[in-house]
């Protein structure tokens, strides 16, 4: 069985499992969120034996493989009083979490616990420098001494970005924030101290690049801006992009995978500047990054590759 766990409406595992119907291979898809109002969860372990897990009327016993794209969150009864919503969504997280990874599954494309920590954006920079790429020059922290000192160093063209996924919920209005110009004036301001800040140089772009990696096989796409937003931050202007296929430098692909073998990640999309002098520098790697809207608009055939690793042997 390849078992495919995320929510109904996530496009890019539909298109996975188009694929594998393509190839003889009909996955089973599970949304981990639907629990435990659509789909109920039995699980027994005696003796030397590992866990029987039942979960929306599947034996996970005979998963082979598993594509953990994007489950959605879990939906909790009507009525339960906030903090026993969130007690019940934490035990269902450590439950039914717990026993996907207890799965026999001999091949995941990603294991949810590699995924978590390959989103630390301060360990990935350091992973990513450690292997030979070139990082921008960054500082974490609150302190608008110790920033100010950095600003002198590697300013005046700053950025700042954050640590976590940008998409967030204010007053039931859905907002993002995307990576921002910023000067060294705003570190005085009070917010500056509230929490951690992430404050990078401003790398001078020719072009961005994308590269998919999935297994041994990459999928590098040039990605051009034509936007002022879209220049600082691609993801905010879509409209404003062309995108065409290349081949990156040997070098970038080696160290790339070797980040990806210290990670235990088998699937993960960089994002990276190229400088007008052709160096390429990291920006961040996300281990369950989108993909799709890159093969639409350039035919790389990644749920294919993807497919192809879900079905080979482990």
């Amino acid at each position: 069985m390849i078992l495919i766990l995320s929510s109904p409406d996530d496009a890019s595992a539909r298109l996975v499992a188009e694929r594998l119907d393509e190839f003889g291979q009909a996955p089973t898809i599970l949304d981990p969120g639907a629990f435990p109002l659509h789909a109920g969860l039995s699980a027994t372990i005696t003796g030397r034996e590992g866990w029987r897990t039942e979960f929306g009327g599947i034996d996970l016993g005979q998963v082979a493989s598993v594509y953990y794209r994007r489950p959605s969150v879990f939906e909790m009864p009507e009525g339960l009083s906030s903090a026993d919503r969130d007690f019940a969504i934490g035990e269902a997280r450590r439950a039914l979490g717990g026993l996907l990874a207890a799965l026999p599954a001999q091949r995941w494309v990603n294991r949810p616990e590699h995924n978590a920590v390959a989103e630390y954006k301060p360990r990935q920079l350091h992973l990513a420098a450690s292997v030979g790429l070139r990082v921008p020059a960054t500082y974490i922290g609150n302190d608008p001494a110790q920033a100010t000192e950095f600003a002198q160093l590697h300013g005046p063209h700053l950025i700042a970005k954050t640590f976590q996924p940008t998409l967030f919920s204010e007053h039931g209005v859905p907002r993002t924030t995307w990576t921002t110009r910023i000067t060294v004036n705003q570190f005085a301001d009070e917010g500056f101290t509230v929490t951690a800040n992430l404050v990078q140089q401003w790398i001078k772009k020719a072009y961005e690049v994308r590269v998919t990696v999935v297994g041994d096989e990459a999928f590098a796409v040039r990605i051009d801006a034509h936007s002022e937003a879209a220049r600082i931050d691609f993801r905010s202007d879509y409209d404003a992009l062309t995108y065409k296929r290349i081949d990156p430098p040997k070098a970038v692909l080696r160290r790339l995978r070797a980040f990806m073998a210290r990670m235990g990640l088998l699937f993960a999309t960089f994002d990276f500047a190229v400088t007008p002098e052709a160096e390429w520098v990291f920006f961040e790697c996300n281990p369950n990054g989108q993909w799709q809207w890159l093969e639409l608009e350039t035919g790389a055939p990644i749920s294919a590759a993807i497919t192809r690793l879900l079905i080979s042997e482990a």
